[in-house]
């Protein structure tokens, strides 16, 4: 069994997120509404078909979530302009020493990991655990401007 001739090509297209953004435009026949990913936030966006979005806002409104309900998910804490630390993005935890979380949260090379926090600025279900970033590894086809392949990993 071998695969047609034109496969990488085709292929290639399948890749190319910018021909992914021309095949849904034509098939969409309106304008496309987008929210923001912020938590608490509710703010949503109209943008003319003819158009490629340069953000994706995929969440309106959204929910508390329950206790223990997402036991994976970590902060992560990046310097301010002053040098304090702020967490400002999340994460995922996918193995013992690896985070996933979107690559545009990664404007500092100097990040710590916060895990088993279950509710911002408490410690009543114990302390959580600050691990400071020694490897960051960025989709190598992301794209900050259209935040194409917007994902990492950190160890």
């Amino acid at each position: 069994v071998c695969c047609p001739v034109d496969y990488r090509e085709r292929l290639q297209q399948l890749n190319d997120p910018n021909q992914q953004c021309r095949d849904y435009q034509s098939a969409s026949n309106s304008g496309l509404l987008f929210g923001s990913l912020a938590v608490g936030s509710s703010v949503v966006k109209l943008k003319p078909r003819a158009q490629c979005p340069t953000d994706q806002n995929l969440i309106v409104g959204g929910t508390a979530a329950r206790f223990g309900e997402f036991p994976h998910m970590a902060r992560l804490a990046m310097p301010d302009e002053n040098g304090a630390m702020v967490f400002r993005c999340g994460a995922t935890l996918i193995s013992e020493q690896w985070v996933m979380t979107a690559a545009h949260c990664l404007e500092s090379q100097t990040i710590v990991v916060r895990l088993g926090e279950l509710k911002e600025g408490s410690d009543e279900f114990g302390d959580p655990v600050d691990v400071q970033v020694t490897r960051i590894v960025k989709h190598p086809n992301y794209k900050p401007r259209t935040v194409y392949n917007d994902i990492a990993l950190l160890k």
